[in-house]
């Protein structure tokens, strides 16, 4: 099996990167500086960056002030930022609105699991309302890390997707990445999300080889719809590059999944 010289298909678009410490340990890459050189020497061209600060946080408008800057000066022309966004403080109607008057913005970034609001709570009907009506994207962080490894004081919660068709449904200009989808939505599953509206997945925790892998995901419903998330830095890069490697998808779906789905998503006017 050739080696896949992910430079050779630059531009890359990684949808899942974070700035800002991981709260229990230091992960390799930490610092913005280094993350957008490791990023840049893999042919990244963009990354979209959210902070782990949004997980335990409460002034998520500092956050996301930290979170610009550190992107426009230390970013290397690579990092995008992705606003992060807590359902359950109070006043976050604030942080959607700054993120869409702010133009180097793209989005929202939202970890459900942690902040135990769920997809059938009202509030987050809301969310995807002002998203639609501002042409932001909306990230959806299913889990960061196996279960088995999490801090025993800082357990997510399993992210209930029973509620998001009829919210794709209802807001039909509403774009959703689910982010780290693999553990907890199976091919099939995804398959029949996707077919309720604006919905795409990352690759970044799709585990298996070959053909039980990331090859059962390369459907007609699902090509399309798959994007390169390398949840760096809490994963090393290479191991998203791997899991490509191991599919060996075509040529027309590398190219989908490394650059083409997400200009497509992207491209369009705020």
């Amino acid at each position: 099996m050739p080696p896949l010289e992910l430079p050779r298909y630059a531009p890359i678009i990684d949808v899942n990167v974070h700035l800002s410490r991981w709260p229990f340990r230091r992960l390799p890459d930490d610092e913005p500086e280094r993350l957008a050189k490791r990023l840049r020497d893999q042919g990244v061209a963009s990354a979209l960056a959210s902070s782990f600060d949004g997980l335990l946080h409460l002034d998520l408008g500092e956050v996301n002030r930290r979170l610009v800057d550190a992107c426009a000066s230390k970013g290397q022309g690579v990092l995008t930022p992705v606003g992060a966004v807590n359902l359950a403080l109070p006043n976050w109607e604030s942080e959607v609105r700054w993120c869409a008057r702010t133009p180097e913005v793209v989005g929202v970034r939202l970890w459900p699991g942690y902040h135990d609001v769920g997809l059938d709570d009202p509030r987050f009907d809301d969310l995807c309302a002002a998203c639609a009506e501002e042409s932001l994207l909306l990230q959806l962080v299913m889990r960061l890390e196996d279960a088995r490894t999490e801090h025993p004081r800082f357990r997510s919660r399993k992210v209930e997707l029973a509620a998001l068709p009829d919210l794709l449904r209802r807001h039909p200009r509403l774009r959703v990445i689910l982010l780290n989808p693999g553990k907890d939505v199976s091919a099939e599953a995804a398959g029949k999300l996707a077919q309720a509206g604006n919905l795409y997945f990352d690759i970044g925790m799709i585990e298996g080889t070959g053909a039980i892998g990331l090859r059962r995901y390369l459907t007609p419903a699902l090509a399309e719809r798959l994007l390169f998330g390398s949840h760096s830095p809490f994963f090393y890069f290479a191991a998203t590059t791997l899991r490509l490697h191991e599919c060996q998808p075509k040529e027309r779906d590398l190219k989908g999944i490394l650059h083409a789905n997400a200009r497509r998503l992207l491209d369009r006017p705020r």
